[in-house]
Parts: structure tokens; C-alpha cells; sequence
């Protein structure tokens, strides 16, 4: 399930095992639209076939690829907004992590939510520099 996302390979098999119990699959269209701007950020996503494109104000901001996270903060944060539209290239599927599952996985394997925050700070960090 995980094979196209390279953030998620220092991933122990069984904390992937854990965390698939969490993911739900999500195909779209070509030009579909997966989330608004000013929706509310509850779920995050990555990206497994095709890509995205990020859209505010009508303008295309960039491409999330293949592999790619898509608004982490919502693990974050669970009253933060959609900063921009993501419309899928093509057909595209996506993983979906809900933010009920998100504090689900923080009740039931806090190790795990730890290890995805290390990995998103990581990927800012890398992003920031």
C-alpha cells in the first residue's frame, strides 16, 4: 500500500501494518476536485498514482507528485483551513488519513503518530532550508 511513498519507508512493516487500519483509498477523476480552499483541514493525504495541482485564485501554485504528502498540518491542527484548492491531473488516487483516525492512532499507538510527526518535521525542515 505504501510502496509509491518514500517519507513512510523508515517505517517498520508492522507500523505500516498498524497504520493501514487507518487509510482509506481515493480515486478521482481527471480534473476532479479533492479539496477547496478555506475547506476545513481534516484529513491529509498522499499522493500514490498521478499528481495534484495546488490552485488559489485561479492561479496553479505547484504539483504534488507521486509520493508526496499532501497538507500535513492537519495532524496538527484540527480547526486549521485549506490554504488552496488541490484538483486532481488525470486520474489520480490518493491514501486518505481522516483526522478522527489520526486521534485514534494517538490513542492507540501514540509511537506511531510520533514517528509520522518526525517525518513530516523532517520534510519541512528539508523544504525550509
Amino acid at each position: 500500500m505504501f510502496s509509491n511513498i518514500p517519507l513512510l519507508n523508515n517505517l517498520s512493516d508492522s507500523d505500516k501494518r498498524s497504520l493501514e487500519d487507518f487509510v482509506q483509498t481515493r480515486s478521482l477523476s481527471d480534473g476532479e476536485i479533492l479539496f477547496n480552499e478555506w475547506d476545513p483541514a481534516n484529513s491529509l493525504y498522499f499522493v500514490v498514482e498521478w499528481k495534484l495541482e495546488i490552485i488559489s485564485r485561479g492561479n496553479v501554485l505547484w504539483y504534488i507528485n507521486i509520493g508526496d504528502i499532501v497538507w500535513e498540518m492537519a495532524i496538527f491542527w484540527d480547526d486549521s483551513i485549506r490554504s488552496a484548492t488541490a484538483k486532481s491531473c488525470w486520474d489520480t488516487k490518493v491514501l486518505v488519513i481522516m483526522w478522527f483516525s489520526i486521534k485514534e492512532i494517538w490513542m492507540s499507538n501514540p509511537d506511531l503518530l510520533n514517528k509520522l510527526k518526525d517525518i513530516i518535521n523532517e520534510r519541512k525542515n528539508k523544504n525550509n532550508s
